[in-house]
């Protein structure tokens, strides 16, 4: 899967929706978890899911309350790098 997927947006945080794999839950996708392993911007952490066809895939995940108008653009940005 890595291949074809080279990350996730996690969408609806209480499901952990994860897309572009048709609003698959992180547990429907056989994932245990979400290890953080940096931090992309301030309050906005970057991680990899643990478990699962999606193992090791880079996710990051934002609050919609808080961060500056282009905090979505910064982060795609650093996980291009």
């Amino acid at each position: 899967m890595k291949g074809i997927l080279k990350g996730l947006r996690v969408v609806e945080g209480s499901a952990f929706v994860a897309m572009p794999l048709g609003g698959m839950t992180l547990a429907q996708l056989g994932a245990t978890g979400i290890r953080i392993v940096d931090s992309l911007v301030e309050g906005i952490p970057l991680g990899v899911v643990v478990g699962g066809v999606a193992d090791g895939t880079p996710v990051f995940t934002k609050a919609g309350g808080f961060g500056a108008e282009d905090a979505l653009v910064l982060c795609v940005e650093r996980m291009r790098l």
